[in-house]
């Protein structure tokens, strides 16, 4: 079962060749079945399908019905109930290009209509706030413009130029009088001698004069003005609630048939034609073979030509996770770092253990464990998105939550800790389920035993990570990558030999004259060569391959990577140090919490530092948990270079659309 996990669902690729007169109906069983993804890759002979620009052009106006749809709905402020398809609907090509076509046109016009009403709204609105100032000033329209010895101009002008409107116009035999006006900016009325006019537009055009201007069909009355604008207005508002409607269902009617019409574009993109087959390449799980050829051989009468290959490994096979379940929840775990190659180890089952482990250890605490176990069981059931964050990805986070907090809480009772505190019920449940007690961590033996499990934890999933290693490497590149490698069989017996040596090393007081006794020496002998092996590796690999390779640049690469792995393990080994950090941190927050309680109050002391080490320490075990497994762990065995695998799939049953339009 567990191994089984840890591997993706095998797939094969076909090559599948119909006559072009059941091609229709192939595809729809083919969408019903649910269990091929096409390839876009080009067959040996065929061209691709015309009929593709025809669906474009489908979408398309569907894209911009639902464009405009929303441009309204903003200019409108409010929505209709629009989302609900009623029925899904079987359109053909010529029914399709008539649809466009009709469609395609009354969405031009009802765009370029709504642009003009867009625009006009936007004008009047601009004039309506110029005639609330003329109305306050109880100036009339046909009082401002061009007469004929004088002119009258109204606008604004920022406060700033004030003084040099002044100065401006002292010559030009041009009065003026300034009135409050907007923010920074002062309402200004300007009466000239009509001869002098062009030279006062000059100096107002420096000044950065804003001059109203009026249409002709105003009446000269502000108040009536305002009047005949919001009727105006209001008749826009009507005229676009009208098209809103027609719009509404046209959208009704996309939607019915757009399900179909996108289904058959995917389907389309990947086949190719000759004058009588038409060809298709993809991939299906292996255990589903049988069920595609019943189909299409019932289809055809057995007139097709269906071929399967086992997959290659230059090819990009796509990947589908076998996780159920629980598991399933844990793969954002593995899909954040990446999805796996096809012939990669699944590490969504390890990527679990391991996570809520070291979570638990380094937020070792009952009742902060079942508070954030609380608010996992909260993410699970919101049934909208939270935070920015998806639907499907907060229920995801919610279960990893849970765990991880009851994982917390189990190692706060070995602990000793619930909120902080250090219980002696604990201590007697402890006893009575014969656990052992890994606290309090502010004891110094009990810090020391904690740092020494964290670096066994840490060695424990090296180990693994380097056999991951060696077995994806077997899988994907052979057994001769697989053994000459850093992280694959080589790196795994070179650590294993280190930490052996350095077991003993540390076990003979720290004397590294332990390194020459008599039962360490063989395993000095296989440490070193590991290394070195690891440093000729490349060039051994290129040897054993026959690849042409110049030897200075495969010295250099081996060099790198036996340098990497010297440092890297021992740096990675020591990483797991900060399991027994962060945890001792989370003790140190309750000696806070006692010392804030004394000068404070234990109510105040206990709930501020608990809100600290739940909301903040909470999210760092979280972090610091993800960085040991993505970086110290999985980077010695996961590419996550991976293709998903997303089949067409045709879930609806379709009526025929009798009369597209």
């Amino acid at each position: 079962m567990w191994f089984r996990v840890l591997r993706s669902l095998p797939m094969t690729s076909f090559y599948l060749a119909i006559p072009r007169p059941y091609e229709d109906e192939v595809v729809e069983e083919i969408g019903r079945l649910g269990i091929i993804q096409l390839t876009k890759e080009r067959v040996e002979i065929g061209e691709e399908v015309s009929e593709l620009a025809t669906y474009d052009k489908f979408l398309r106006v569907s894209d911009r019905v639902s464009t405009l749809l929303t441009s309204l709905e903003n200019f409108l402020g409010s929505k209709e109930e629009y989302g609900k398809v009623k029925k899904k609907l079987k359109i053909s090509l010529d029914e399709i290009e008539k649809f466009s076509e009709e469609y395609g046109k009354m969405v031009d016009e009802i765009a370029h209509e709504f642009d003009f009403i867009q625009r006009e709204h936007e004008e009047l609105k601009r004039i309506i706030e110029n005639l609330e100032f003329l109305k306050t000033y109880k100036m009339r329209l046909d009082r401002i413009g061009e007469f004929k010895h004088v002119f009258v101009k109204v606008g604004f002008i920022q406060n700033v130029f004030l003084d040099k409107l002044g100065e401006y116009l002292k010559e030009l035999e041009t009065v003026f009088e300034v009135k409050p006006g907007r923010i920074k900016e002062s309402f200004v009325v300007i009466v000239g001698n009509i001869d002098y006019k062009s030279n006062v537009e000059k100096a107002l055009a420096l000044l950065n004069f804003e001059e109203m201007k009026f249409p002709e069909w105003l009446n000269p009355d502000p108040e009536v003005a305002l009047q005949d604008i919001k009727k105006r207005m209001d008749s826009n508002i009507e005229k676009t609630q009208e098209q809103y409607k027609k719009l509404v269902k046209l959208h009704e009617r996309i939607s019915e048939r757009k399900p179909y019409v996108s289904f058959m574009r995917d389907v389309k993109s990947s086949l190719f034609r000759t004058k009588s087959l038409s060809l298709l390449r993809g991939w299906i799980p292996v255990k589903k073979r049988d069920a595609l050829e019943d189909k299409v051989e019932t289809l055809t009468g057995k007139v097709m030509y269906l071929k399967f290959e086992e997959p290659k490994h230059e090819e990009a096979i796509p990947t589908k996770l076998r996780d159920k379940g629980i598991l399933s929840k844990f793969e954002l775990l593995t899909t954040v770092r990446g999805i796996p190659d096809y012939y990669e180890i699944n590490p969504t089952p390890i990527f679990m253990i391991l996570f809520i482990i070291m979570y638990g250890m380094m937020f070792g605490d009952v009742g902060g464990g079942i508070v954030i176990a609380l608010l996992g069981a909260f993410f699970v059931s919101r049934k909208k998105a939270f935070l920015g964050i998806g639907r499907r990805s907060i229920n995801r986070l919610g279960w990893i939550m849970i765990f991880s907090g009851a994982v917390a809480a189990f190692f706060g009772v070995l602990y000793g800790e619930v909120f902080l505190f250090e219980s002696h019920l604990l201590e007697e449940i402890r006893s009575a389920l014969y656990l052992p007690a890994l606290g309090p961590l502010s004891e110094p033996e009990k810090l020391t035993s904690m740092i020494v499990i964290s670096l066994i934890f840490g060695v424990i999933q090296l180990i693994v990570a380097l056999g991951f290693g060696f077995v994806n490497k077997l899988s994907k590149e052979g057994l001769v990558e697989a053994v000459f490698n850093g992280k694959g069989l080589l790196g795994l017996i070179y650590y294993i030999s280190g930490v052996i040596l350095a077991v003993n090393i540390i076990s003979g007081g720290m004397n590294i004259n332990t390194l020459l006794y008599p039962e360490n020496i063989p395993f000095v002998a296989i440490c070193l060569a590991s290394l070195a092996l690891i440093f000729f590796s490349p060039l051994i690999v290129s040897i054993l391959k026959k690849h042409k390779s110049h030897l200075i640049e495969k010295i250099f690469e081996g060099f790198g990577e036996a340098i990497e792995i010297f440092i890297g393990l021992l740096a990675n080994s020591f990483s797991y140090i900060r399991v027994a950090a962060f945890a001792l941190v989370h003790a140190a927050l309750g000696i806070s919490a006692a010392m804030l309680s004394q000068t404070a109050s234990p109510i105040v002391g206990y709930l501020l530092m608990n809100f600290i080490a739940i909301a903040l320490e909470g999210f760092v075990v979280g972090i610091q948990s993800l960085r040991l497994l993505y970086y110290e762990f999985s980077t010695k065995f996961y590419t996550g270079g991976g293709v998903v695998y997303r089949p067409l799939k045709l879930t609806a049953t379709f009526e025929k659309d009798i009369k597209a339009s």
